[in-house]
């Protein structure tokens, strides 16, 4: 783990999912576990799939 992408990041749980566009922007953080079907939900939402 790299403990100082960690923390510029504001990773303070583990598992923690950041969503990015396509341009590096930050979107979305979600902390702790996702199914599935709610990652895909999420970059649904997020318009990541574009």
């Amino acid at each position: 783990m790299n403990r100082e992408l960690a923390r510029k990041a504001g990773v303070r749980v583990i598992p923690t999912i950041l969503f990015y566009d396509k341009h590096g922007k930050p979107k979305a953080k979600s902390e702790g576990g996702m199914t599935k079907e709610q990652l895909l939900q999420a970059i649904r939402e997020l318009e990541l799939n574009k």
